[in-house]
């Protein structure tokens, strides 16, 4: 299959028991991944930053900051890939019903976050709150 969008959301998810009740301090949007049906196991989900911001700068992405969310039985792996295909982080598993924070170096002109569908359709993961420095 190809890449599925990850979803622009204010309050929770339409499936119980996975994704978050809201955004970052329980008001505005996030992106998330909607692993419900028809969605399967080893789906992949995309969220792109094409690095237009620091180019217009005549730099690179040098570090992103951002807030995600996996909650959820049946949690995938969430990973930030930078614009050559490296993997610079990755987390895999069910880490609670709450926002956690997560700061990555990486030198890229651009740069994806990329979410693989767990085993089930509980297994919700989002995205909030990114911010990229340029260096």
């Amino acid at each position: 299959n190809p890449p599925f969008a990850f979803k622009r959301q204010s309050g929770g998810t339409r499936s119980p028991s996975t994704g978050p009740p809201s955004g970052v301090g329980g008001t505005g949007y996030y992106y998330y991944a909607e692993t419900s049906s028809p969605s399967q196991r080893g789906d992949r989900y995309t969220l792109s930053y094409d690095g237009s911001f620091c180019a217009s700068h005549s730099r690179i992405c040098s570090t992103v900051a951002f807030q995600y969310h996996m909650y959820g039985a049946y949690m995938g792996t969430l990973s930030l890939i930078d614009g050559v295909g490296s993997t610079a982080w990755s987390l895999s598993g069910n880490k609670g019903n709450g926002w956690k924070k997560a700061t990555v170096t990486l030198f890229s002109p651009s740069f994806r976050f990329e979410y693989e569908r767990g085993g089930g359709w509980q297994g919700d993961a989002a995205i909030d709150k990114v911010v990229v420095s340029c260096g």
